[in-house]
C-alpha cells in the first residue's frame, strides 16, 4: 500500500516543482557553476518543456567550464534517464554551432582544457573532439556528400524530434540536398 502512495506523491510533486521553479535563476545559477543549481539539473530535466530543455543544455554547457565535476555528475544522471525533451551530453558537450567560428573555437579551447583537468570528462571530451573533427572535415570539403556517421545520425535524430537549433536543421538539410541525384 505504501508504494502506490509514494508514486502518487511523486506524480504530484513533479508538476509542483515545475510550477515553482524560477527558471531564470536556475539557468543563471547553473551557468555560473553554482553546485546547488547544477545538482538540480536532473530534476529540472524531468519538467522542462522544449525551450527550457534547450536553455538548460546551454547553461550546462557553460557550467562545464565553471564547475566541471558537478556538471559531469549531473550529466551522468541526465544521460542515464529518459527525459521528455533533454538529450544530455550529446548536446551539452557539442560546441555552439550557431555561434561564430571564433566563439566555437573559444568554447572548444576552454571546455577542452576543463575536461582534460578531470578524470571524469572522457565521454564529454570525446563528443567535443568528434564534433570539432567533423567541422574541420566539412570546412575542408564543402558541399561534398558526407557519410552519415554516428555523430551525424545523432544530429538527425534531434532535428527529427524538433529539439535542436537551426544549425542542426541546416546540417540535416545540407545532407538531404547532397543525397539528391
Amino acid at each position: 500500500m505504501k508504494y502506490p502512495i509514494v508514486l502518487l506523491l511523486c506524480a504530484l510533486a513533479v508538476p509542483a516543482i515545475a510550477a515553482s521553479t524560477d527558471w531564470p535563476s536556475a539557468l543563471n545559477g547553473i551557468a555560473s557553476g553554482d553546485a546547488h543549481w547544477i545538482e538540480q539539473a536532473p530534476t529540472l530535466s524531468a519538467t522542462a518543456d522544449v525551450k527550457q530543455a534547450q536553455q538548460l543544455e546551454d547553461a550546462l554547457a557553460a557550467a562545464l567550464i565553471t564547475n566541471t565535476n558537478a556538471t559531469l555528475k549531473a550529466l551522468r544522471t541526465i544521460d542515464a534517464g529518459k527525459w521528455p525533451h533533454m538529450v544530455g551530453s550529446d548536446i551539452v558537450c557539442t560546441p555552439p554551432l550557431e555561434k561564430s567560428p571564433e566563439e566555437i573555437d573559444a568554447f572548444y579551447q576552454r571546455t577542452r582544457q576543463a575536461l582534460l583537468e578531470t578524470f571524469d570528462g572522457a565521454q564529454c571530451l570525446w563528443i567535443l573532439e568528434a564534433t570539432m573533427e567533423e567541422l574541420k572535415a566539412e570546412k575542408a570539403h564543402p558541399g561534398s556528400p558526407r557519410p552519415l556517421t554516428p555523430r551525424r545520425q545523432q544530429r538527425h535524430h534531434h532535428v527529427a524530434d524538433g529539439h535542436r537549433n537551426a544549425v542542426f536543421a541546416a546540417v540535416a538539410l545540407d545532407d538531404a540536398v547532397a543525397d539528391i541525384p
